[in-house]
């Protein structure tokens, strides 16, 4: 009973993903949700208590998704900078497969509720743990100059999400592969010859 629950909840965030992704959080009502999903309006209320909590969970479940495949894939590695690389080139890949998360990530959110709105923070501020934690064992190891592995890292995240941004809204083809190295060069190596 329970798994089949947790198969409900799990059907009603992926339909919710979709729509917020194609027509925007506010251009997206909990019928539609329901209707896409398949289930009543009534059992969207029984797992959510609002559409913005609905917004939520779609962004909590993708994020902790990115984190728990993310430790899997670099976890067998030793080398920070090679950790650093995989990760970027996780992190490319897992956007591009999830298109719909990212324009969520980055969609609107101005009408939130306090409480819900710092849910939305500490989720999109935990992407860059991982990065920070790798950037400050590169430093550790004296592979990479001393700088903030804090500022590192939200700049790291900040310069995959931009790319990511751009690319999705002006529709441009780009294959993932790219992406990570350009970012990983940029990034390890910087612009001065």
């Amino acid at each position: 009973m329970a798994e089949a629950k947790q198969d409900k909840r799990r059907i009603i965030i992926e339909a919710a993903e979709k729509l917020f992704a194609k027509s925007g959080f506010h251009g997206t009502d909990v019928d539609q949700v329901a209707r896409t999903a398949g289930v009543s309006k009534g059992s969207v209320y029984n797992y959510f208590d609002s559409k913005e909590e609905i917004l939520i969970s779609v962004i909590e479940e993708g994020v902790d998704e990115l984190d728990k495949k993310m430790r899997r894939y670099i976890s067998p590695l030793d080398d920070p900078i090679e950790k650093l690389k995989k990760g970027i080139e996780f992190y490319v890949r897992f956007l591009e497969k999830r298109e719909p998360l990212f324009k969520v990530l980055t969609g609107d959110r101005i009408s939130l509720r306090m409480d819900l709105r710092k849910r939305f923070h500490l989720k999109i501020f935990a992407r860059t743990e991982h990065a920070q934690k790798m950037i400050a064992e590169a430093i550790k190891d004296g592979r990479l100059k001393k700088v903030d592995p804090y500022i590192a890292a939200t700049c790291l995240i900040g310069m995959i999400d931009s790319l990511f941004f751009r690319v999705v809204h002006e529709g441009r083809k780009m294959s993932a592969k790219h992406k990570a190295e350009q970012i990983t060069k940029l990034f390890l190596e910087g612009m001065l010859l």
